[in-house]
């Protein structure tokens, strides 16, 4: 008996076709008490008049707990790792991955356009452009986790699928392990991906930890 209510934070058309759009939701029990809360980034497209899910990423707001993510840290298809999208976004991945294990906020902002939106689980709102999402990078997460903790992220992409000739959609898994190398968190992400040139920075960053309390 729960209901889902979502709140659109903002939408934009990014070409005549395909619509870029952030979100707050919030689920309710039948007594009305706000039983879990979070955002979603998502992409759709214009089919005869109606706007459809091309990417859909949806996360919960804050993390409850930091249990042990249950996940598996599967691979890509060879196929998909045959792909020019798939060894452009791998690369924006490992940029990522490592300016994050090095704490440098500079390199992480410039990985981003200056358009970009991040909406992540674990730190509050949505982050727009670079002063907002370069703030985020600085910002206390309430998983007590961030990148001055000593964690090490690791990322892998899984799927890619493009959205126009400049715009290019990325889905996979990351996971975060201690010093010592325990995992200590992990989950999924959805991303859009403009192209420079022949790299890519990220205009939509959606990721989420699946280690929450139930």
């Amino acid at each position: 008996n729960s209901t889902l209510v979502g709140n659109i934070l903002d939408a934009r058309f990014i070409d005549s076709d395909t619509i870029l759009a952030y979100v707050n939701f919030t689920v309710t029990n039948d007594n009305g008490d706000v039983i879990r809360s979070g955002k979603w980034g998502d992409v759709l497209r214009m089919e005869d008049g109606n706007a459809k899910f091309l990417l859909q990423s949806a996360y919960a707001e804050r993390l409850d707990s930091m249990a042990p993510p249950k996940f598996s840290v599967s691979e890509a298809t060879d196929q998909q790792k045959k792909s020019a999208d798939f060894k452009i976004i791998n690369r924006s991945i490992q940029r990522f991955t490592d300016a994050y294990n090095r704490a440098d906020v500079a390199a992480l902002t410039d990985e981003f356009t200056e358009d970009a939106v991040r909406v992540v689980s674990g730190l509050s709102g949505v982050h727009v452009g670079h002063d907002a999402i370069r703030n985020s990078f600085e910002s206390k997460w309430s998983g007590e986790v961030d990148i001055t903790s000593g964690s090490v992220l690791k990322a892998r992409v899984l799927h890619t699928t493009p959205i126009n000739s400049s715009l290019v959609g990325g889905a996979g898994i990351w996971w975060l392990t201690s010093s010592d190398g325990k995992v200590i968190d992990g989950g999924y992400w959805g991303n859009v991906f403009r192209k420079n040139g022949d790299e890519v920075k990220l205009l939509l960053e959606c990721a989420g930890s699946q280690s929450m309390a139930n």
